[in-house]
Order: structure tokens, then C-alpha cells, then sequence
């Protein structure tokens, strides 16, 4: 019986899955509290193209903030402002190309 290459890659991930390894973190490390580590910080580049952005209905608007949320968790060089003057929401990357593809679904 042969098996296709989707099932040997879903088995192998199974297999080599650490979610039952205690203290693993959603990110991918091996974390234990009674040894903590101290790891120097990493310097990112600083946003160099701001672009206002407003969702098409006022009902979008929670869906849209929380997706740029999330976007700048996972991107730490793209950055979401809220600007108090004209109350707009201020996408802030590393350029127009990084911008659309962070934004394409949007």
C-alpha cells in the first residue's frame, strides 16, 4: 500500500509536534521557569513610510484594528498609531511594497 507524500508529511509532523513537551510556548522555544534566560535584545529597523488607512464601514472598524494588532505583534517593523488630531489610524512599514503585502487582504 503506498502512502502519498501529504500523509508521510502529515505523520511526520504529528510526530515531531513538541506540544506535549511541558513548558513549550506557542512560539516555537523550550521554556523553563527555574532556569530563565537572558538574551540580548534585537534592534529592528525603524518604520520609514506612514499611510493612513480606514475601514470601508464604520462596522469593519473593530476588524480592522484588531488585524493591524495582530500584524504588529508578528511584524515588529510595522506599526499601527492612532493620531488624536483627526482621529485617523496610521500604518507605519518599511517602505510601499511592505505595506501592500501586509495589507493585500484588507
Amino acid at each position: 500500500m503506498r502512502t502519498s507524500a501529504l500523509g508521510l508529511r502529515r505523520r511526520r509532523q504529528e510526530k515531531l509536534s513538541p506540544s506535549w513537551i511541558e513548558g513549550y510556548d506557542h512560539r516555537g522555544y523550550l521554556v523553563d521557569a527555574t532556569h530563565p534566560m537572558l538574551l540580548e535584545s534585537i534592534d529592528f529597523y525603524k518604520p520609514v513610510m506612514s499611510v493612513a488607512v480606514e475601514p470601508l464601514t464604520n462596522q469593519d472598524q473593530d476588524k480592522l484594528v484588531e488585524s493591524l494588532e495582530k500584524l504588529s505583534e508578528e511584524d515588529p517593523t510595522f506599526h499601527v498609531t492612532l493620531d488624536e488630531d483627526t482621529g485617523q489610524t496610521i500604518i507605519s512599514g518599511m517602505g510601499e511594497l511592505h505595506l501592500d503585502v501586509l495589507c493585500i487582504g484588507f
